[in-house]
């Protein structure tokens, strides 16, 4: 599926979710103010809406994960804060929706009801802020290319392994290599190569070796040759 219909569907649940949500907590708060002025207390309700904001919840935390995993540009340390403010708002509708139906506790439930309202409030306004995607989005790969990609892959790790000493020369080495306009990336290739040296130098200084270890090689592209070469 296109990763801009995705980020469409999974942004209509995001914000479908938390304007169930909203509305739900309004016709609690709502509720509780009418049952105030009558001198009673309907329970089942404020459960049933409560219980519609936690489904509310549960459906809008997914959906908001799942547009990072497709656009990385909207990858970051918000996503952790707006998943954690919902998980603190369906937090609140568990405790609510668990708490006894007497009256001492109706003014705490409205205020926990008033602060989520708020809190939604901010993340609906976060959302509609967001800028525009810059970028097309992850691809998935057919899967004839994606048995390749796979493949060239292997290849690329074995080739690290045997620079940094983690298998013999000639070692299973007879998978394919990487060639000019090859399907994995140069920034993949040095991403890998990074982990490669940065464990290479652990392991020798856990050793006590006393070894520097491989010098750092250049960047290398697509072809495997060094940059520049």
């Amino acid at each position: 599926m296109p990763a801009q219909l995705l980020i469409r569907l999974f942004d209509a649940a995001y914000v479908l979710a938390l304007a169930a949500w909203t509305g739900s907590l309004v016709l609690a708060i709502l509720a509780r103010g009418r049952d105030a002025r009558a001198d009673r207390h309907d329970s089942s309700s404020s459960q049933r809406l409560h219980v519609l904001g936690i489904v509310a919840g549960a459906v809008a935390l997914p959906s908001l994960v799942a547009v990072p995993l497709s656009f990385p540009e909207y990858r970051g340390p918000w996503v952790a804060v707006r998943s954690l403010a919902i998980l603190g708002g369906l937090f609140a509708m568990l405790y609510v929706a668990n708490l006894p139906a007497v009256t001492a506790v109706r003014r705490r439930v409205v205020v926990l009801d008033v602060l989520v309202v708020i809190l939604i409030s901010g993340l609906l306004a976060a959302h509609m802020s967001r800028p525009a995607p810059r970028t097309a989005g992850l691809a998935e790969l057919p899967a004839a290319e994606r048995a390749g990609y796979d493949e060239e892959l292997a290849g690329i790790i074995r080739d690290m392994e045997t620079r940094y000493g983690y298998r013999a020369e000639g070692d299973g080495d007879d998978g394919p290599r990487t060639q000019p306009g090859g399907r994995v990336g140069e920034e993949t290739i040095r991403e890998i190569e990074s982990y490669y040296r940065e464990k290479r130098r652990r392991d020798d200084a856990r050793a006590g070796s006393g070894r520097a270890g491989p010098a750092s090689p250049p960047p290398r592209g697509p072809t495997g040759q060094s940059a520049g070469s």
